[in-house]
């Protein structure tokens, strides 16, 4: 009988784990249809953002460490900025899960 128990339990625990999960991968599942940025190309995304001259300060510091020259990111820059955009509901929809996580913890 308690071994009948223990696996109804179980059973029970399956249950709602599996149906908290679609939410979860649902979530997951535009930052994976989106094509990642490497660190470089987010900051010369955040640096853009910034305006042009942020974006030649950064490009001048950084050319011997990153390879990078100011025409060169000209011709890429807005297939960048896609990319980044692509990703950003994504980032606040995990933003948002951690934050109703985070006040659930006790």
């Amino acid at each position: 009988m308690q071994a009948l128990v223990h696996i109804v339990a179980a059973a029970g625990l399956g249950v709602v784990l599996s149906a908290s999960l679609p939410s979860v991968s649902l979530a997951a599942e535009p930052a994976a249809s989106c094509p990642q940025l490497t660190f470089v190309q987010r900051r010369v995304v955040e640096k853009a953002d910034q305006g042009m001259e942020a974006l030649r300060q950064y490009v001048f510091v950084t050319r011997g460490t990153h390879n990078l020259y100011l025409m060169d990111v000209a011709l890429v820059l807005d297939e960048w900025r896609a990319k980044a955009r692509c990703q950003e509901p994504a980032a606040t929809v995990a933003e948002a899960e951690q934050r109703s996580v985070a006040k659930t913890d006790f």
